[in-house]
């Protein structure tokens, strides 16, 4: 059976012979319903108290928990810019090799048909070579050739006008 401070005060007893003092009972209940009053107050703000330190404590709880989501959050982001970067790094690596690979490449080629063009230069320079002596050596012989007709026609000039004599 809960007591309550007004129960307390309303509260009489049977008086019997040589029982205790009414007013000393009386006034003993009325100290006590007083501060069982008290006590239920301060109880029931405590009470309040308690109820708003669980709101209070619930909603830090919440906080705190969206912080945390907040922090996992951010944690995978980064994590996945992390990843992109890496990825894209990679990209921009293989690209850049395969240019290079494209300009060896073309560099090589170009090489090659330096290296052709100059071997076909000096084939045709041997081959001018070769064909100016051998016109060198046409021309020596044409010469020579003149030369001894030269020395023919003198002859046979020299013969002709000996003979006419």
């Amino acid at each position: 059976m809960k007591l309550a401070p007004m129960d307390i005060q309303k509260q009489r007893f049977t008086i019997k012979f040589r029982g205790y003092d009414v007013e000393e009972v009386h006034t003993f209940l009325s100290a006590i319903a007083e501060q069982m009053e008290q006590m239920l107050k301060e109880n029931s703000l405590l009470a309040k108290d308690i109820d708003h330190l669980k709101d209070s404590l619930e909603e830090y709880q919440e906080r705190e928990n969206i912080l945390k989501n907040t922090l996992v959050t951010a944690q995978k982001a980064s994590d996945q810019l992390k990843e992109n970067a890496q990825k894209e790094s990679q990209i921009l690596v293989k690209e850049a090799e395969l240019k290079a690979i494209n300009i060896l490449e073309a560099a090589q080629k170009q090489l090659l048909k330096l290296q052709e063009d100059i071997l076909q230069s000096r084939l045709r320079k041997k081959h001018m070579q070769e064909n100016i002596l051998a016109q060198i050596e046409s021309l020596k012989q044409l010469i020579s050739m003149q030369k001894e007709e030269e020395e023919k026609d003198k002859k046979l000039s020299y013969f002709m006008s000996s003979q006419n004599k």
